[in-house]
């Protein structure tokens, strides 16, 4: 399961084009806060965070990434990546 993290509007449609691409079930979360909740109830296997959004709260990104477990953190800029690049930046990360 994926886990998508971002402000940004179309987050919920970006989750569902994720999913389909990589054949996984994929959660969004608008906060960070709201993320670290579904980190301490479900298991991931990739955590996507909006660069910005870490940057802007720092100690909300440190709670998120305690509870992450074995996923793979995966940090993309939003407000610069279209979603094609998001989809080779994940596909890179977890090829890793």
């Amino acid at each position: 399961m994926i886990l998508l993290v971002s402000p940004h509007a179309n987050v919920r449609e970006c989750a569902a084009l994720i999913g389909h691409t990589f054949g996984e079930a994929t959660d969004a979360s608008d906060s960070l806060d709201h993320a670290t909740g579904r980190l301490r109830e479900q298991e991931y296997s990739t955590v996507v965070f909006d660069q910005t959004l870490v940057d802007s709260e720092p100690e909300s990104a440190d709670s998120a990434l305690q509870h992450i477990g074995t996923a793979i953190p995966i940090f993309i800029n939003f407000g610069v990546s279209n979603l094609a690049r998001v989809l080779k930046e994940m596909k890179t990360a977890i090829q890793r």
